[in-house]
C-alpha cells in the first residue's frame, strides 16, 4: 500500500482525503429554495435530511443519496450564487490534511453556457469525521 504525501515548508506533511460525492448539480427553482451561496459543515443526521428536504423544496432535484453514518463521517456542501446562464458548476476537487486543520479546495471546472436557464450549482461530499477546524479554499 502506498501513501501520497507531500511536504509544505519543508516541515508540514500534508496527506489527501479520500473522499466521495454523494449528489452534485443544480438546483433549478430559481432560487426558491432559499439557499444562499454557502459552505456547510454537516456533522448529524437531521441537519442534512433538513438541507436535502429544502433541496427538494421546488423540484425534486437530488436523488436518493446513500445513507451516511454520522458516527464516522462528516457531510460537506457548497452551493454556488444562483446562475442566469446553465453548464456552471461548483466542485470540490480535493481534500488534505494538515497537521492542525483539513483543507476544502472547490473550484468551478464548468464556468457555462449559452442556454438561458435558471441554476445554481451544489456539491455535496462525505469525508471522515475529524475534530480538526475544516477550511474551504476557493481557486
Amino acid at each position: 500500500m502506498f501513501s501520497c504525501t507531500e511536504k509544505k515548508n519543508n516541515s508540514e506533511v500534508i496527506q489527501p482525503v479520500e473522499f466521495s460525492t454523494l449528489s452534485q448539480g443544480d438546483l433549478n427553482g430559481n432560487g426558491d429554495e432559499g439557499i444562499e451561496k454557502s459552505k456547510l459543515i454537516i456533522t448529524d443526521k437531521k441537519v442534512f435530511t433538513v438541507l436535502l428536504s429544502k433541496m427538494n423544496t421546488i423540484n425534486d432535484e437530488v436523488s436518493p443519496i446513500p445513507m451516511v453514518d454520522f458516527d464516522e463521517n462528516i457531510v460537506l456542501a457548497v452551493f454556488d450564487d444562483v446562475k442566469s446562464h446553465g453548464g456552471h458548476s461548483i466542485d470540490i476537487t480535493k481534500v488534505t490534511e494538515q497537521e492542525d486543520r483539513f483543507l476544502v479546495q472547490i473550484e468551478r471546472l464548468n464556468t457555462g453556457g449559452m442556454l438561458t436557464v435558471i441554476t445554481q450549482p451544489y456539491h455535496l461530499v462525505m469525508i471522515p469525521k475529524t475534530t480538526k477546524p475544516i477550511i474551504f479554499k476557493e481557486i
